[in-house]
This record gives C-alpha cells, structure tokens and sequence, in this order.
C-alpha cells in the first residue's frame, strides 16, 4: 500500500477566531496535520511562494476567505494565479467563506484554482470530505 504524506494546511481569514476553529478542527481530525494561518492575506501570499517553491515542500491544503479588508479572496485568486506552475501542482484551494451571496459560491465553483466552496466553519465531516476528495 503507498503511504501518502499529510498535505500541509493554510487557514487565510481576517477573523482568528474561524481560525482557531480551523486549527482546532484540523488537530482533531488530523494530528500530525502541519497548520498555519493568516489573517493577512498578503503575508500568507508571501509564506506561500517562499515555503512552497522548495522542490521538497509539502502538498498544501488551503482554506481561504472571501470578504478580507486588506486583499479578498478573490484578489489573493489573482495573485496566485502568476505564481509557478511548481506551487500550484502543490496547491489545493477551497473557498472557506460565510458568504451568502450566491454569486460568490457560482464564482467559486467556476474557478479555476477552486476546488469546492465550503460554508464556514470547518468540521470534522468537511475535512474528511477534503481528504477524500484528494485521494
């Protein structure tokens, strides 16, 4: 049987307390799980093509929030999407978002770097359907 490594995980979300929830969700469902978060989605850009341009770095798992003051969710999208091709075949992004505006999950789901809108917060059910997802 091939074992697979566990991704690592990026919660990018202005409100730390969603990301608490993230990481306390996370720990409980994966414990060797490698978690970092971000309420600026700037810096987060900046951990992300620093950590993940190294040939040996992990998959990443990240759960990003739409409705952000300093860039949205669909801005740090447009910001991605000039990184290399090296980051991105590392990268897997769901939108982790309360949004209600049914605009934003049409959005999400046509997107090419999305991989699923995820209605805020995380569970343990939604971490497992990821995991799953990516099997």
């Amino acid at each position: 049987m091939k074992e697979t490594k566990v991704p690592d995980f990026i919660a990018i979300d202005d409100d730390a307390v969603n990301n608490l929830i993230s990481i306390e969700f996370l720990q409980m469902t994966i414990a060797d799980a490698n978690i970092k978060t971000f309420t600026n989605p700037k810096k987060a850009l900046a951990y992300i093509v620093d950590h993940y341009a190294q040939p040996d770095s992990a998959n990443v798992i990240i759960f990003l929030d739409i409705n952000m003051p300093v860039l949205s969710g669909w801005e740090v999208l447009d910001e991605l999407e000039h990184v290399s091709p090296e980051i991105l075949r590392k990268t897997t992004i769901y939108m982790l978002s309360s949004s209600i505006d049914e605009q934003d999950k049409l959005m999400a789901e046509k997107h090419p770097l999305i991989s699923g809108y995820i209605p805020k917060y995380l569970s343990q059910e939604k971490i497992l359907a990821v995991m799953h997802a990516m099997a």
